[in-house]
């Protein structure tokens, strides 16, 4: 079906010759690359730590010069939007770079109609712009009603403030809720070799209402990259950060000692699946995620700017389809 996907390490030169397919986010008009850069990393605060503010920037810029036409940031990321800052200096001289961003429910009344506007447009002070390209509620409130949320979300698209509308971390009665009082343009998922749930359960109903799919998480924070790694300053390595449920959730799911011996099982699985492909597993496990039903794209977040070119390279390239079998055998095993 394909060829090996090339790699850094293997002599491949990347450029913008090589083209990185676009596909339609839904319906929404909005055409993403399959790769995205992530930018929580860049961001560092509490959960990444210090980060070298220069290998971040660099890391962004080589993407944007490789071709990848979409940056996904937060307002919480960093801290007070510290990754909205860096994104927004980085693209200043790339206005066709479409950017994602994420409302999250804090404070409290963050999820209504004032409180929404207000942190939109203090995310786009700081990213340098008078829209954003894709606007998601990061994660659900326990203040606000959800149907009012969305209705207010859908205000900003009929405004132009903002070209499509989604959810992040929401599950599937929550999605449904929201298309009963509007369209919802695009689901992001965690999403990887190591994590199915969530687009298992989303993917059907996703396509049926014409709805995109974006993945976070898509090399499993790094497992599926290193998986030999067991030390992390991060919040992977479960000494910080624990009082955000999400790295809580994660940490526990993935990193834990308790978790690491299941973990490495599949890893290994894997790994052999991807090894008898002729491919590496970190760029076989980026190929199988963009080559599935309903994903638009996949993000992959780093401060590494020869890590940025590999996932390029991997992107531009298909699995064969025996190593997309194998890998999606042990994926669900």
């Amino acid at each position: 079906m394909g060829t090996r996907a090339r790699t850094p390490g293997s002599g491949a030169h990347v450029s913008r010759a090589d083209t990185i397919e676009q596909r339609p986010l839904g319906r929404s008009g909005v055409q993403l690359t399959t790769l995205g850069f992530g930018a929580w990393e860049i961001g560092g605060g509490t959960t990444w730590g210090k980060v070298d503010a220069d290998a971040a920037a660099s890391a962004l810029a080589r993407a944007v010069d490789l071709g990848v036409n979409w940056v996904d940031t937060a307002h919480v990321y960093g801290g007070g939007g510290g990754s909205e800052a860096i994104v927004g200096q980085v693209l200043a001289d790339h206005p066709d770079v479409q950017v994602s961003t994420k409302l999250a429910p804090e404070p409290d009344d963050a999820y209504t109609a004032a409180g929404m506007r207000r942190e939109l447009q203090a995310g786009l002070q700081r990213l340098g712009r008078d829209h954003v390209d894709v606007y998601l509620l990061h994660w659900p409130s326990d203040v606000v009603p959800l149907a009012e949320t969305w209705g207010a979300m859908n205000d900003l698209k009929a405004e132009g403030l903002v070209r499509a509308i989604g959810l992040s971390n929401y599950g599937s009665a929550d999605v449904t809720l929201c298309r009963s009082v509007a369209p919802v343009d695009v689901l992001q998922m965690p999403m990887s070799l190591l994590d199915l749930d969530t687009y298992d359960d989303q993917v059907d109903s996703a396509t049926q209402y014409g709805t995109g799919i974006v993945t976070y998480g898509t090399l499993a924070y790094g497992l599926l990259a290193e998986r030999q790694r067991r030390h992390y300053d991060d919040w992977r390595g479960g000494a910080v950060a624990r009082d955000d449920f999400f790295v809580d959730e994660n940490y526990l799911r993935f990193f834990a000692p308790e978790a690491r011996t299941g973990i490495d099982q599949r890893l290994e699985a894997l790994s052999t699946a991807a090894t008898e492909g002729d491919v590496q597993l970190v760029d076989a496990a980026l190929q199988w995620v963009v080559a599935q039903r309903g994903v638009t794209g996949a993000l992959v977040g780093t401060t590494n700017a020869d890590h940025v070119a590999r996932n390029v390279a991997a992107v531009t390239e298909p699995l064969r389809a025996h190593t997309a079998a194998a890998l999606s055998a042990a994926a669900r095993a």
